[in-house]
């Protein structure tokens, strides 16, 4: 009843007795090395049974792979098996924790959307980039896709030369964030391709002359409502063959990574999932009333997130998702920034999904 695992360190069975054996040859006379190894077998059906017999978890520590008749055993029962004590340590670890998750009772009150429909508009989007070999999205395209599916976007208008970028500044309102808005231009800080707090139409203007020099053509740009805030966030997606898409949240703007303070999590996230993940940020406190800031709105933020896996899993084609910063704007988050990269794939569901 006091034991809750068992961490089994230097066990060692064939590949230990035939390491030694060399040094042995003058006292075990004829003996073989396959023999000598057989006379001090073991039968290993009850150990490896531990685990299944008194449903506690078990993992062994040993200096040898599967040329030892232990470790294999072990192994073909599903067993971890680490090459030092360390890990092992570090493995029940993650067991204890994992299991401290799963028994997690998540504050109710929240909830999510829950059906989804695939959008056609999307799609189309994405067919129509890949036709052009084009597999980056531009950033407003980016966030048009992510918006489909319920994520919190900035107010933003693109443009194609001064005039039309004047007139979308006077609707949005100043002060105003200019942008370079282009497939070529993924990343734009420290490019003269990104001008902040502009207040006027003057400003409007030297900023938009400024960045077509910089860029050498006449890129589109992109007019943004500036959001200000003094908390950061960041959410992306990465595919990892045989799990597909992975989602991450965690600490975004310019120290997102120092201090690389971010949670993981399959798609698809139910609600139960997604405030995991914010109750699993080291900083998740910032999230809360913290230091004379409200508290997040996290029935939005929620959504966003959500919206990253309800497009990855709809849209097979999507490869990458990276969204930095998600601004928090009083206690709204906005997602001032976001990128899409695709991919070439063709088995892309259509009709309804639940998340």
């Amino acid at each position: 009843g006091e034991v809750d695992g068992l961490v089994i360190h230097g066990l060692m069975g064939s590949g230990f007795l035939k390491a030694i054996y060399p040094h042995l040859t003058s006292l075990v006379g004829d003996i073989g090395e396959e023999e000598f190894a057989n006379r001090f077998a073991r039968d290993l059906d009850e150990p490896v049974s531990l685990p299944a017999r008194y449903g506690l978890p078990v993992i062994l520590s040993s200096f040898f792979g599967r040329e030892d008749n232990y470790t294999r055993a072990y192994q073909d029962k599903n067993i971890p098996v680490f090459d030092g004590p360390e890990k092992a340590a570090r493995g029940m670890l993650a067991l204890h924790r994992y299991n401290e998750i799963r028994q997690r009772d998540i504050k109710p009150g929240i909830h999510c959307s829950g059906e989804f429909i695939i959008s056609d508009k999307v799609t189309e989007t994405i067919e129509e980039n890949l036709k052009r070999g084009n597999f980056i999205l531009d950033e407003y395209t980016s966030k048009q896709v992510l918006a489909a599916y319920g994520a919190q976007v900035c107010k933003e208008m693109p443009a194609f030369d001064l005039e039309a970028a004047i007139e979308a500044a006077s609707h949005i309102g100043y002060p105003v964030v200019l942008k370079a808005c282009s497939s070529q231009y993924a990343h734009k800080s420290g490019k003269g391709l990104i001008y902040l707090n502009l207040l006027n139409e003057v400003e409007l203007a030297e900023a938009y002359r400024s960045i077509i020099k910089a860029a050498g053509f006449d890129v589109p740009v992109l007019i943004s409502e500036m959001i200000k805030g003094e908390r950061e966030l960041m959410a992306g997606m990465v595919r990892h063959s045989g799990f597909g898409p992975c989602i991450m949240f965690g600490l975004g703007g310019i120290f997102a990574e120092a201090l690389s303070d971010r949670v993981f999590r399959l798609a698809p996230l139910d609600n139960r999932s997604v405030f995991e993940m914010f109750e699993d940020l080291k900083a998740g406190e910032i999230l809360n009333d913290y230091r004379g800031l409200p508290a997040v709105e996290k029935k939005v933020l929620a959504s966003s997130i959500q919206a990253v896996a309800k497009a990855s899993l709809l849209h097979p084609q999507i490869a990458e998702i990276d969204i930095n910063p998600i601004i928090i704007s009083g206690s709204r988050p906005v997602i001032a920034d976001a990128l899409l990269v695709l991919q070439n794939r063709d088995d892309c569901p259509a009709g309804s999904k639940e998340l």
